[in-house]
């Protein structure tokens, strides 16, 4: 059974009127309380529509016993002091409360307390409701910190991958060669001997380290040797990479920007050579030499997109030339 109250001044005939959402009142009288008649407001039978209630001592505090035989829904409740009997329309000008509930054919559930803006019924979205949701989604799983501390870390933690395994997507993981941690470590590893991102060259010693190569402007001489500029492209430990097939382009860039001044792809004039297929060669000629002052450039394999050499270009003008 369940009862609601409402306070006002000591001594007063108070009535509760029930409203549905549907802006339906309930006639408690008529056939009674256990069956209440949901009708639109009809002032012949406003007597209908009240609960009368009854005020504990006289502490102001009055309440009823809610019509057990009303269906499953939202609720307003009017609390209505009376000046006389039976109550009449203007009674309903001096109401002093108005509140709302859920009512589920057992329960009375502040709406105030549980309903989630724009969603129909409180009771669905109460803070049990919501809390019972939560635990269904984290199923299966003891400690969420644990979960996420075996995505991103490869210590070893049985328990909570076992907890993993049991799903349908992570039943093959291992996070001590799968999570992030591990990955990071297995990449670092690598990348010292990846034939891929981890190039060096004869004139770059090192992870595609600054290479300084200078050229003239000299029509005679163009290169220090007067032979095509080659680099000599090979991993880390000392082999040859082998570029056969692959297309490279060399591009030379103003030192303080990415503007390409100048560049030479392997169909127009860089060419790739060698008993390993590992010398790049380039011809020094008028166009890269053109300007005097210190560029830029860098080769790149642009089948894996990787650099394979980088450094300062340094154009010598003819007036230095010896």
């Amino acid at each position: 059974m369940a009862q609601l109250a409402g306070h006002y001044a000591t001594g007063i005939t108070v009535v509760a009127v029930i409203r549905s959402d549907s802006r339906l009142f309930a006639d408690v009288v008529t056939v009674g309380p256990s069956a209440p008649v949901m009708e639109s407001f009809n002032v012949l039978n406003i007597a209908n529509y009240s609960n009368d209630c009854t005020e504990e001592d006289e502490t102001g505090e009055y309440y009823f016993t809610w019509p057990s035989g009303l269906d499953v829904g939202l609720y307003s409740v009017r609390w209505i002091p009376v000046a006389g009997s039976p109550i009449v329309v203007t009674d309903y000008l001096n109401l002093f409360a108005a509140q709302s509930y859920y009512w589920d054919g057992t329960n009375l559930i502040p709406d105030w307390a549980f309903k989630i803006a724009g969603v129909a019924s409180p009771v669905a979205d109460s803070g049990e409701a919501r809390v019972k949701a939560i635990t269904v989604i984290l199923t299966g799983i003891t400690s969420l910190a644990s979960w996420l501390g075996i995505s991103m870390g490869k210590t070893a933690d049985a328990g909570t991958l076992a907890e993993v395994n049991a799903t349908t997507g992570g039943t093959s993981y291992d996070n001590t060669t799968e999570a992030q941690e591990a990955l990071r470590d297995r990449g670092d590893a690598a990348w010292t001997t990846a034939v891929i991102g981890s190039f060096t060259s004869s004139v770059s010693g090192g992870e595609v380290t600054e290479s300084k190569v200078t050229v003239y402007q000299d029509t005679a001489i163009k290169a220090p040797t007067g032979d095509p500029l080659t680099w000599e492209i090979v991993a880390n430990d000392g082999t040859p990479i082998d570029l056969s097939g692959k297309a490279l382009i060399i591009n030379a860039y103003k030192p303080d920007s990415d503007t390409v001044l100048w560049f030479y792809t392997t169909s127009t004039g860089l060419s790739i050579g060698g008993v390993s297929n590992n010398i790049v060669s380039l011809t020094a000629d008028d166009t890269n030499t053109a300007d005097a002052g210190v560029f830029r450039y860098q080769i790149d394999n642009t089948d894996d997109d990787v650099p394979i050499a980088r450094g300062p270009w340094i154009v010598v003008g003819k007036a230095n030339v010896d």
